[in-house]
C-alpha cells in the first residue's frame, strides 16, 4: 500500500474515487459549515485525527485501523465507511469488518502491536473498535488484556460503543460505561454530533499519552441525530499547542507496554494501570478542558451536573420552566470516569446541593459521591434518588426534556430565585399536554418487508391461520422418576426465534406458536438443550439468520450434537430432538444489507455441516434448480420453498439434530439489485380484480406482505397489489381467491414511467411564497412517516437546505425497528444564523411548530400528538389509507379517515391544517410513492409563512446533491408548491379521466339489450335515493341483470321497495339506512360469485383496461387468470389424479387464458340446473342458493319486530351477509361467523320491546334455479 507522508485533500485520485461531491463535503472539507449525522461524524473522526496528528508530528507517519460488528445504533457505520474506501485508502485508514465483536476487538488490539512483528511501515496507529451494547459485553476479555498490556508509543485506541438506552433496536437496554468500567476503560460521553468530533480528537490524544484505550459512548439519539456546525482549523492549532505544552510539563511520565501478561510483569502492569495511567486520564481531562462549568460566576449554593445528551435536554427543560440557562450553575463532564475531581471539587465548593442528571443507572453520580464522601463540607448530592431515598430521575429507559423538567421543576420551584416563575402552573400545563386521551388506539407496528423471506421460512406446520388455531400433539414420555406419561401438548410445533429480522415473526399478529424467549446471538438452539431434559416436549425448531450463523451460531451445531449424545450416554434421555433452520438471505438486512463476514455459499455451508456428523440435512430454496446437484453430491434432499412446511413436519420426526438450510435472497436486496440490473427482475406481475375480490383477507394471511393494500370501492374495501412496492414474490396469489390476474411482460420494468414532457413545471412558473420569519425563533418540525418511504432522506435534504442558507440545524431520526414498515419519526430544529441552537434532539410536549405526517395512522399516535399544541402547531397530513400489518392480515380495519382528521384537528390549529392524499397524487403523476414526502415539503414550503427555508433553490439543490431520481423529486417538490397555490390544477393533471355518475349509468345501459335497457331505466328510477347511493343502487340492478336476467333484478327491487316504503312512512328521518343495508346485502346474496360470474367479472374490458393502463405500450405479452376450479377439489376421482394432487400441494392455481373465461360466462343459463357440472359436489354453491330465500325470511322477521328503539340493531342484523366473504374454505369459515352474528343481533332485538306495529311481508325471492334464463 502507498503510504504518503501527508494526506492530500486535493489529490486527483481521491477526487476521482470519491463517489459523490457530498461525501467530499462531509469528510474532506476543513473549514466552514458542515451538516453531519452522528454516524457520519464517527466516519469523519479518523480523518480529523490524522490531520491533527500531522500537525502535531509533522515528521511521523500515522495510520488507522478500524474494525467492529454492525448493530444499531451503529448499524450504518460500516456501510458509510465502505462507501468512501477510495478516500480511506489514500489516508492510510484500514477498515476490516469483524466476523463478530471479539474478532474485531482482537484485530484492533493487534494493530497496537504492529512493531512487535518486525519493522513497521508507520510510526503510529490509531485503533478504533465499534459495536453495540451486547458486543461491548462480548469483548470484555480482549479489552481487559489491552488495558493491562498498555499501548505502544504513538498508538491510541478507542471503543465506539453504541448505547441503546431505550432498547429501540435491541433485545435489552444497554449501559456500556458500566461494562467498560469493570475493565478499567475510561469513558467519554459526547452529547451531540459536534461533540463527537471535539471529544474524539481529545480522547485520541489522551489515549496516546496515557497508554489506555478509551470508551467513546455514543447513545442512540446522538447516532441517529444530525447537526450543522462550523469547522475551524484554528481548533486543531490550539489543541496541538495544548498537547505540546502538556507533554513538556509531564516529561517525567512513563508508561509500560508489555503485552506478555504473565507474573510478575502483569502485576506491575496492573499497579501502573491503577496508580499511574488512570490518574493520568484525570490529569489530561483537567488540562485539556474536557469538563465545562457554565455560569461559574454565579457562585450559587446549588448546581446541576448533566452528562452526555442529558445536558442538552436539561437546557430545554430550563427553558420550559421559564428559567434561562444563564441563571443556573451547570457542570458538564465529558469524561464520566475516572472523573476530574480537582475541577469537580472546585465546582462543588460552597454548594449545599448538587443535582446530577444522567441516563440509566447512576455512574458519574456514584463516582463523585465516593470521592467526596470523606470531605467535611461535602454538599448534598442527589440524582437517581433524593435525600429521603425517593426516586428522582429514573434508572430505567432514557430521559428527555419533558421528564427532566417535571422532576427538576418540583425542586427548583421551592428555590428563592425561581419562586416567581410560575413553575407549578407550567408543570400542570405540561401534564395536560402529555395526557393525550383518544377515542381510538391504533398504531403502526413494524412488519415484514414486501416479499420477505422470513415470512415463509419461519412458518410453522400445524398453524391454521384462518381459523386462528394450532395443532396439538399427544406425546408419550417419562417423568424424572422414569414413569411413563401420556399428555397433550399445544402447540404441536414450537419455533425459537433469533436476533435480527426474524424477530418480526414475534410481532406477527398471526403467530401463536413462537418461542417465548429471544436470546442473545449464539444462543440459537442452546436454550432448548438446557430445557429439553426437563420438558415433556420431544422436539423443537430453532430459526437463525445467516448473519448470526456466520457471527457465532455455526459453533452451536457441534455443541448441540455433543449435548444430545451426552444426554443419551449418561442419562438415558433419548428424546431430545431439534431442527435448526438457517435462513440464508445473503445479507444482514436489519443493519443495512451488508454481506456477513466469513459468509459461505450454501453448498460450502452444507458440506461443513455434514462434516460435523449431521445426517439429516435438507435444502429449501426459492430456485431449487440451482442446487439440484447437491442431492447427488451430498445425498441431501433439495426442495422448493413451497415444500417448507412439509419438510419441517418430516424433520420434526427425525432423531437427534437435523438441519434445514433455507435459501431465498433478502427482498430489499433483490429490489436493490433489480434497480441496478433490470434483467434480474421477473417478467411477470400479478394484479387483483377488485370486482372479484371479496376482501376476505386470505391473501394477506398467506403473504403477510406490505404491498397488499386495500382500495375503497362502492362495494366496500377491496384488495389491490401496490405495484410500486411489490417485490414480485407472489405469495399473495396463494390465497383462496380467483381474483388474481397474471401479466407477462417484455422486460423487468414494464410499469408506466412518468412523462415529464407533459407534467414538467419550470423553476420560474411558481410564485415565491410569503415569509414571516422571526430571527430569534427556533422552528421545530415533528415529522411522522413509514419505514422505507423516504422520510429520513427527505428531511436530510431539508436539513441540508437550511445549512446552505446559513441556518443552524439539529435533527434526529427515530427509527429502531421501524425501517421494517413501522412508524418512523424525524425531529428537525432550525434557527436563524444569529440565533444559538443549544438544543436537545427531542421536540418537547407542545413545542412543534409543524406537525408533518406522511402517515395518517402515525399522526394519531398519542406519543406523537404530545408534541402538538392548539396554539402554535400547524399540521400537514397525507390521508392515503396505508394499511398496517394487522390490517393486511385482517385483524384490524382502517378507521374512518374523517375520525383521524378530527383527532389531529383537535390537537392543532384546525384553521391552518392541510389534509391531502399526497401519495395518490404522486403515484398518478410520477408512477412512484416515494416522492410523497417531497410533495408535502413543497406544500409546507409554499403554504406556511413561518417555514424556515426561504428559497426553493436551497431545497432543490439538496435534491440534486442526494443524486437519486433528481428530476422526479424536484418535480414532486414543485407539484407540492403548486398544490398550495392551485389544488384544482394539480388534481386535474393527476386525475384527468374521472367520469360522472350519469356517464357511468350510460355505460351500463349500453351494455344491455333493448329490453333489459328499458327495464334497467325503469328499475333505476323506481326508488328515490340521493346521490351517490342512487348510482350504487343502479349498479346493483345492472349487475343482477348481467348475473341472470331482468326478472331476477325485478325481484331484487321488489324486496328493497317493501323496506323502502316501510321506512318512508315510519322512519322518514333515518335517511333509508335500513333500506340501503338490505339492498347492499341482498345484492351480495343474490349476485353470488360462482364460476360464471367470476368469468364475467374477470374478462370485462373495463377491468382489463385498468390493468393494461398501468404498463408502458408494448410491454404486455399475455394476460392469464389464476384460478383454482372448485370442481377439481370437490369431485374425488378428479382430486386424486396425481397432476391435480401435486398442483394443490404447490400453489393450487392454474393459469387460464381470457378466451376460455369469455366462453364460460355464456353458460350461465346452466346455473341452478342439474346440468351445472361446475356445482356438482360443491356444498358452497348449495349454501349460496339457499341463502337467498333465507335472507328474505330474516328480513321479514326484522320488519315484524322493527321499532324506533331497535332500528340500529336491525341495520346491523341485516348486514350479516357482508361478513360471509371469500371463496370455498374461507367462505365456509366466514359463513359461520356471519350466522353467529345474525343470531346474536336478532336475539338482542327480540329480547327487547315488541314491534311498533304489524308489517306486511316482503315479496317472495327466487333463486336462480327458479327463474327463467331468458332476458
Amino acid at each position: 500500500m502507498n503510504l504518503p507522508n501527508s494526506p492530500n485533500t486535493e489529490n486527483k485520485t481521491t477526487q476521482d474515487n470519491a463517489k459523490t461531491l457530498l461525501d467530499k463535503e462531509r469528510y474532506l472539507v476543513e473549514e466552514g459549515h458542515v451538516h453531519l449525522t452522528g454516524i457520519q461524524a464517527l466516519v469523519r473522526l479518523p480523518l480529523d485525527n490524522l490531520r491533527l496528528l500531522k500537525r502535531i508530528f509533522p515528521d511521523k507517519r500515522f495510520a488507522y485501523f478500524i474494525s467492529g460488528y454492525e448493530g444499531s445504533p451503529l448499524g450504518g457505520l460500516d456501510i458509510n465507511l465502505r462507501r468512501i474506501y477510495p478516500i480511506l485508502k489514500e489516508w492510510n485508514i484500514i477498515h476490516i469488518p469483524g466476523g463478530n465483536e471479539e474478532a474485531a476487538a482482537n484485530m484492533v488490539w493487534g494493530s497496537m502491536l504492529h512493531r512487535l512483528f518486525g519493522p513497521s511501515k508507520v510510526d503510529g496507529i490509531i485503533g478504533a473498535w465499534y459495536g453495540k451494547g451486547p458486543g461491548v459485553r462480548r469483548i470484555a476479555d480482549v479489552e481487559d488484556h489491552l488495558q493491562m498490556a498498555g499501548l505502544d508509543k504513538l498508538c491510541a485506541a478507542y471503543f465506539m460503543s453504541g448505547d441503546d438506552h431505550a432498547s429501540k433496536s435491541s433485545t435489552t437496554p444497554h449501559q456500556t460505561d458500566l461494562v467498560h468500567f469493570a475493565n478499567h476503560v475510561p469513558t467519554a460521553y459526547p452529547g451531540n454530533v459536534r461533540e463527537i468530533l471535539e471529544v474524539g480528537k481529545k480522547i485520541t490524544l489522551a489515549s496516546m499519552i496515557s497508554g489506555l484505550g478509551i470508551n467513546l459512548k455514543v447513545e442512540t439519539h446522538v447516532c441517529d441525530g444530525s447537526q450543522e456546525f462550523i469547522l475551524d482549523p484554528e481548533d486543531d492549532r490550539e489543541l496541538a499547542e495544548l498537547f505540546h505544552a502538556f507533554m513538556k510539563s509531564h516529561q517525567d511520565y512513563t508508561r509500560l507496554f508489555n503485552p506478555i501478561l504473565l507474573r510478575p510483569k502483569v502485576l506491575e502492569n496492573e499497579k501502573e494501570l491503577l496508580y499511574s495511567k488512570l490518574p493520568m486520564i484525570q490529569e489530561i481531562s483537567r488540562e485539556f478542558g474536557f469538563d465545562t462549568w457554565k455560569n461559574r460566576n454565579l457562585k450559587s449554593d446549588f448546581g446541576i451536573v448533566a452528562t452526555g445528551k442529558s445536558y442538552y435536554d436539561l437546557l430545554g427543560a430550563l427553558r420550559q420552566l421559564n428559567i434561562s440557562e444563564n441563571e443556573v450553575e451547570i457542570y458538564k463532564p465529558m469524561i464520566t470516569w475516572p472523573p476530574d475531581m480537582t475541577s469537580f471539587r472546585e465546582f462543588a465548593q460552597g454548594k449545599r446541593e448538587i443535582i446530577v442528571i444522567e441516563e440509566k443507572r447512576a455512574f458519574y453520580e456514584n463516582h463523585v459521591k465516593h470521592e467526596l464522601f470523606n470531605d467535611v463540607n461535602r454538599p448534598l448530592i442527589i440524582g437517581k434518588e433524593d435525600e429521603q431515598g425517593t426516586t428522582l430521575f429514573r434508572k430505567n429507559n432514557n430521559l428527555d426534556t419533558d421528564i427532566i423538567s417535571e422532576v427538576l421543576g418540583k425542586r427548583l420551584a421551592a428555590k428563592e430565585p425561581f419562586k416567581d416563575r410560575g413553575i407549578d402552573r407550567i408543570l400542570k400545563e405540561k401534564e395536560r399536554l402529555i395526557d393525550v386521551s383518544l377515542p381510538i388506539n391504533i398504531k403502526r407496528p413494524p412488519g415484514y418487508c414486501s416479499g420477505c423471506q422470513h415470512r415463509t421460512a419461519l412458518e410453522i406446520p400445524g398453524h391454521h391461520k384462518l381459523e386462528g388455531t394450532v395443532d396439538s400433539i399427544i406425546v408419550e414420555n417419562k417423568d424424572l422418576d422414569g414413569h411413563p406419561v401420556r399428555l397433550e401438548i399445544t402447540p404441536k410445533h414450537l419455533m425459537g426465534i433469533g436476533i435480527g429480522c426474524s424477530t418480526m415473526s414475534i410481532i406477527d399478529t398471526l403467530a401463536s406458536n413462537r418461542a417465548v424467549v429471544i436470546g442473545p446471538m449464539e444462543s440459537e438452539g442452546l436454550l432448548w438443550m438446557g430445557a429439553s431434559a426437563f420438558s415433556y416436549r420431544m422436539h423443537a425448531d430453532q430459526g437463525c439468520g445467516d448473519g448470526t450463523y456466520f457471527h457465532s451460531a455455526r459453533l452451536n451445531i457441534s455443541f448441540i450434537r455433543d449435548a444430545i449424545e451426552h444426554l443419551k450416554l449418561h442419562y438415558d434421555i433419548e428424546d431430545t430432538n431439534q431442527t435448526l433452520l438457517y435462513v440464508d438471505n445473503s445479507v444482514v438486512a436489519m443493519t443495512g444489507g451488508q454481506r456477513p463476514v466469513g459468509q459461505e455459499d450454501p453448498e460450502t455451508a452444507i458440506a461443513n455441516i455434514q462434516k460435523q456428523g449431521i445426517k439429516h440435512i435438507a435444502l429449501v430454496a426459492e430456485y431449487p434448480e440451482e442446487f439440484i446437484h447437491l442431492k447427488k453430491k451430498y445425498g441431501i434432499e433439495v426442495h422448493p420453498k413451497s415444500d417448507t412446511l412439509q419438510v419441517k413436519e418430516e424433520f420434526s420426526k427425525k432423531p437427534g439434530l437435523s438441519v434445514i438450510w433455507y435459501v431465498q435472497k433478502c427482498a430489499i436486496e433483490k429490489s436493490r439489485e433489480r434497480r441496478r440490473d433490470v434483467d434480474l427482475a421477473p417478467k411477470t406481475r400479478v394484479h387483483v380484480n377488485p370486482e372479484v375480490c371479496e376482501d376476505c383477507g386470505d391473501c394477506g394471511v398467506e403473504a403477510k406482505c406490505a404491498s397488499v393494500w386495500k382500495m375503497d370501492t362502492e362495494f366496500g374495501p377491496k384488495i389491490k397489489i401496490h405495484q410500486f412496492s411489490c417485490i414480485q414474490d407472489f405469495a399473495c396469489a396463494r390465497g383462496e381467491c380467483p381474483s388474481y390476474v397474471r401479466v407477462y411482460t417484455q422486460s423487468g420494468q414494464p410499469l408506466q414511467r412518468p412523462d415529464f414532457s407533459k407534467i414538467h413545471i419550470g423553476d420560474d412558473e411558481l410564485e415565491d411564497p410569503r415569509r414571516n420569519l422571526d430571527p430569534n425563533k427556533v422552528y421545530e418540525i415533528f415529522s411522522i412517516g413509514i419505514g422505507g418511504w423516504g422520510l429520513m432522506t427527505a428531511y436530510e435534504i431539508l436539513a441540508r437546505a437550511a445549512t446552505q442558507e446559513g441556518k443552524h440545524v439539529v435533527k434526529e431520526d427515530d427509527t429502531g425497528l421501524a425501517q421494517k414498515g413501522g412508524e418512523v419519526n424525524s425531529n428537525l430544529k432550525i434557527s436563524h444564523q444569529h440565533t444559538s441552537l443549544n438544543e436537545g434532539f427531542d421536540i418537547e410536549a407542545g413545542e412543534a411548530d409543524l406537525y408533518f405526517c406522511s402517515d395518517l395512522i402515525g399522526a394519531v399516535n398519542p406519543a406523537n400528538l404530545v408534541t402538538t399544541s392548539k396554539k402554535k402547531t400547524v399540521a400537514i397530513v397525507n390521508t392515503e389509507k396505508i394499511p398496517t400489518m394487522p390490517m393486511i392480515v385482517g385483524k384490524e380495519t382502517y378507521p374512518e379517515v374523517k375520525q383521524l382528521i378530527d383527532i389531529v384537528n383537535e390537537h392543532t390549529i384546525k384553521e391552518k391544517n392541510i389534509f391531502v392524499n399526497a401519495t395518490e397524487i404522486v403515484e398518478r403523476l410520477f408512477k412512484d410513492f416515494k416522492p410523497t414526502n417531497l410533495f408535502l415539503i413543497g406544500l409546507a414550503f409554499q403554504k406556511i409563512p413561518e417555514f424556515p427555508i426561504e428559497h426553493a433553490s436551497s431545497i432543490e439543490e439538496g435534491i440534486r446533491a442526494n443524486d437519486v431520481e433528481v428530476e422526479k423529486n424536484i418535480q414532486a417538490f414543485r407539484y407540492g408548491r403548486l398544490y398550495a397555490i392551485n389544488p384544482a390544477k394539480v388534481l386535474s393533471l393527476a386525475f384527468p379521466d374521472q367520469i360522472s355518475n350519469d356517464e357511468r349509468l350510460q355505460s351500463y345501459r349500453q351494455g344491455l339489450s333493448f329490453r333489459n335497457r328499458t327495464l334497467f331505466n325503469h328499475l333505476s328510477d323506481k326508488l328515490d335515493f340521493d346521490e351517490p347511493y342512487r348510482g350504487k343502487f343502479s349498479r346493483e340492478i345492472f349487475e343482477l341483470i348481467k348475473f341472470q336476467n331482468g326478472s331476477y333484478a325485478e325481484d331484487f327491487v321488489q324486496v328493497v321497495e317493501q323496506v323502502y316504503k316501510r321506512e318512508q312512512s315510519e322512519f322518514p328521518r333515518r335517511e333509508f339506512q335500513l333500506t340501503k343495508t338490505v339492498a347492499d346485502n341482498l345484492f351480495k346474496v343474490m349476485a353470488y360469485k360462482d364460476e360464471y360470474r367470476v368469468a364475467d367479472l374477470l374478462t370485462r374490458s373495463e377491468e382489463i383496461k385498468i390493468i393494461t393502463d398501468q404498463y408502458e405500450a408494448g410491454e404486455i405479452k399475455k394476460i392469464r387468470f389464476l384460478l383454482r376450479p372448485p370442481i377439481l377439489e370437490h369431485i374425488p376421482w378428479i382430486r386424486n389424479l396425481k397432476y391435480v394432487k401435486d398442483k394443490f400441494e404447490k400453489d393450487g392455481k392454474w393459469e387460464f387464458p381470457g378466451w376460455m373465461l369469455s366462453l364460460l360466462k355464456h353458460f350461465k343459463f346452466l346455473r341452478g340446473t342439474p346440468l351445472n357440472v361446475l356445482a356438482w359436489g360443491n356444498p358452497i354453491r348449495k349454501q349460496e342458493i339457499e341463502a337467498i330465500p333465507q335472507y328474505q325470511t330474516r328480513i321479514e322477521q326484522l320488519l315484524d319486530t322493527l321499532n324506533d328503539r331497535n332500528y340500529g340493531l336491525a341495520c346491523e342484523a341485516a348486514s350479516y351477509p357482508s361478513l360471509a366473504t371469500g371463496y370455498e374454505k374461507v367462505k365456509r369459515i366466514h359463513h359461520e361467523t356471519a350466522e353467529n352474528f345474525w343470531h346474536q343481533k336478532f336475539t338482542d332485538i327480540t329480547s327487547g320491546n315488541g314491534p311498533l306495529k304489524e308489517s306486511g311481508s316482503t315479496a317472495a325471492l327466487k333463486s336462480p334455479d327458479t327463474v327463467s334464463s331468458a332476458g
